[in-house]
């Protein structure tokens, strides 16, 4: 990714950051609700399967953004100079205490929402069945519960950083 690039992901404004944080976490879950509904239509499976790679293409590039983002502040590979966050590659610095709270309130609102997130499929799957249906747990479904995990527990923190991060100011 060219500098140009990375410092206007780096410099987007709260409220943009936030947008993509939200079609981050909510686009897996749409696509796999779209591949849940189609699927046992009469529509041609290359088609749901378009669909569904198509649905989940935004969230693969927030996700992208949102650790460009946060590089080098949850890793501790960044480190500020003059006010300004200044990138060594390959090498580990020490953080200065605002960007290690930042970095400590990210992994402590990932748990939170992690927890939501969990507390929610659980409710969900007991109405689900105290209502007289059955689940069925084979490979296809677990899948698609396993790539969740896969995906979003090593993003929530940096999408938890771009969230409440506050805008960075611009350079004088």
């Amino acid at each position: 990714m060219n500098t140009t690039l990375s410092r206007e992901i780096e410099y987007l404004p709260q409220s943009r950051r936030r947008l993509l944080v939200a079609v981050a976490l909510a686009g897996y879950p749409v696509a796999v609700a779209a591949l849940a509904g189609l699927k046992h239509t009469s529509v041609n499976r290359w088609l749901i399967l378009a669909v569904f790679l198509l649905l989940l293409m935004p969230t693969l590039v927030t996700l992208a953004v949102g650790y460009r983002y946060a590089r080098g502040r949850i890793d501790g590979r960044c480190a500020r100079l003059d006010g300004r966050r200044v990138r060594l590659d390959g090498r580990r610095v020490r953080l200065d205490e605002r960007d290690l709270a930042l970095r400590q309130q990210a992994y402590a609102l990932s748990h939170r929402v992690l927890t939501v997130i969990l507390i929610a499929a659980t409710a969900i799957t007991e109405i689900y069945l105290t209502s007289g249906n059955t689940l069925q747990l084979d490979a296809n479904t677990f899948w698609l519960a396993a790539m969740w995990v896969i995906v979003y527990l090593p993003a929530l923190p940096s999408l938890m950083l771009a969230w409440i991060e506050t805008d960075q100011p611009a350079d004088a």
